[in-house]
């Protein structure tokens, strides 16, 4: 599946939910979880861009991985996921094959529909502004950056590192 999506930075989440309730935007679920990132020791996966990781959230293991397909007017990842059942066994069978944990965050996800194609994701993660994700198509996406006010916001096509890395500095 291509994933297409932008990221909102340093929202004002009661300004943002109350004009996603504006145009209509169907409230999902909030949840949390914690994600795990994986490289192989030579850096060889963030290298070209890529994401491998693996995610917990309510008895339920997803291991993805992200392919960097291109950066233009939104971020574009080709991504492959599947699902575990047992997340100790899924950490073993990954160091088994050389990988190595390089990271590990906990995330707060508000969840919004605007259609079957189109999510807006509220998410929080300790030491980082509240910021917003946007997934969907090229067109979508700009058309709701404006719908919710957010098109002169600072808006990025960064992936989880490139965020965590910003608000290090």
């Amino acid at each position: 599946m291509i994933e297409r999506e932008v990221k909102i930075l340093e929202i004002d989440e009661g300004k943002l939910r109350k004009k996603l309730e504006e145009i209509g935007a169907k409230f999902v679920e909030k949840k949390k979880f914690t994600t795990i990132f994986f490289d192989f020791p030579d850096g060889s996966i963030r290298k070209k861009g890529d994401i491998f990781r693996i995610r917990k959230f309510k008895g339920k293991i997803e291991l993805t991985y992200k392919k960097r397909k291109g950066v233009k007017s939104v971020k574009e990842v080709e991504e492959f996921t599947i699902e575990s059942v047992n997340f100790k066994e899924a950490v073993k069978i990954l160091e088994s094959l050389g990988l190595q944990e390089i990271m590990r965050i906990k995330k707060q996800r508000e969840i919004y529909k605007i259609n079957k194609d189109t999510v807006i994701v509220i998410d929080k993660i300790k030491g980082v502004p509240p910021y917003v994700e946007i997934e969907g198509n090229s067109r979508e996406i700009k058309k709701l950056m404006k719908e919710l006010g957010l098109e002169n916001k600072k808006i990025v096509k960064w992936d989880t590192f490139e965020l965590l890395e910003y608000y290090r500095d």
